[in-house]
């Protein structure tokens, strides 16, 4: 089995894991304790449409409530909630959005109220999709849609702004847009190249650095 995705909720109660591991994937849930640290015990959340599942990246909505999971292996955006009822993590739905999708990031706005969801296609000629969610509802078709980057992988997103980590062959390694799609501007690094670019990144909370 590998973690390919792995989040923590805004008031660090919870880590999530994207378990891949064929038809026996999860996503795996650890409370934590005062210190920030996962125990021993955790509880699995899985769904019945396995064939080919392949789960990566992972988000979680600012009130902690929903998590998004990117599944490359049927190119669906999976995601979970909190069942009050029986204190568990549940698998509420899915989207399909295209094979080889990779990495999630959402805005803030509560998991039943609007925000947007937007994931990243890890592919040459790649592409990062933006979808509205009002109401909870995750629309039927992306509301923007990002193309011609390459090998799009892990976002993050601080306000309106939307932080992209792309292959560095075109002298960029973070493409930033806003929230609906429209380009702001580059991180012109550009010495990290090949398939995955920057495999890593993040903001300060108070957007003033990239790391």
């Amino acid at each position: 089995a590998n973690c390919y995705g792995l989040a923590v909720d805004n008031d660090g109660n919870n880590l999530f894991i994207s378990v891949n591991n064929g038809t026996s994937s999860k996503l795996r849930v650890y409370p934590l304790n005062a210190s920030g640290l996962p125990g021993t015990t955790y509880s699995d959340a899985n769904w019945s449409d396995t064939s080919g599942t392949s789960p990566a990246g992972l988000a979680v909505t600012s009130d902690g409530l929903r998590v998004y999971m990117a599944d490359a292996g049927t190119g669906k955006l999976r995601y979970f909630e909190y069942d009050t009822n029986t204190s568990s993590w549940v698998h509420k739905g899915s989207q399909t959005v295209a094979a080889g999708i990779y990495g999630v990031a959402v805005s803030d706005g509560p998991a039943n109220g609007t925000h947007k969801v937007i994931i990243s296609r890890k592919i040459l000629a790649g592409s990062v999709y933006i979808y509205n969610v009002s109401a909870g509802f995750v629309s039927g078709s992306p509301a923007n849609t990002i193309n011609s980057l390459q090998y799009p992988t892990y976002m993050k997103v601080f306000g309106t702004r939307l932080y992209i980590s792309v292959n560095g062959d075109n002298g960029k390694d973070i493409a930033v847009y806003t929230t609906s799609g429209s380009l702001v501007g580059n991180v012109t690094n550009g010495d990290i190249s090949g398939a995955y670019g920057w495999t890593g990144f993040d903001l300060t909370r108070n957007g003033d650095y990239l790391f």
